[in-house]
């Protein structure tokens, strides 16, 4: 899973997710539904690596690359993000 994230300018961890993964693309007129345009899959019939995987914009795969990775790594600083949702998560959990 990936676990290494960049710093945010408010010094948050940016959660990595399909939606601000340079791979994904939206659809028109779906809310929060777009499709991998790295994640071929075959189409049944014939065989042909021609159809994406449709994704929500909150998933995440092992393959996501933010829309401004390069930047990101040169700008900020990088992060583990599971400890930071671990603690977020638990947080939400007791208000």
């Amino acid at each position: 899973m990936m676990n290494k994230t960049y710093k945010n300018k408010l010094n948050v961890p940016i959660i990595r997710k399909c939606g601000n993964c340079s791979h994904y693309r939206v659809v028109e007129d779906k809310d929060k539904i777009g499709y991998c345009s790295i994640m071929n899959l075959h189409f049944a019939f014939t065989h042909d690596k021609s159809v994406y995987a449709l994704v929500k914009d909150f998933y995440l795969c092992e393959k996501h690359n933010f829309v401004n990775e390069e930047t990101l790594k040169l700008e900020s600083e990088e992060v583990d993000l599971l400890p930071y949702l671990l603690e977020r998560n638990k947080n939400k959990k007791n208000k």
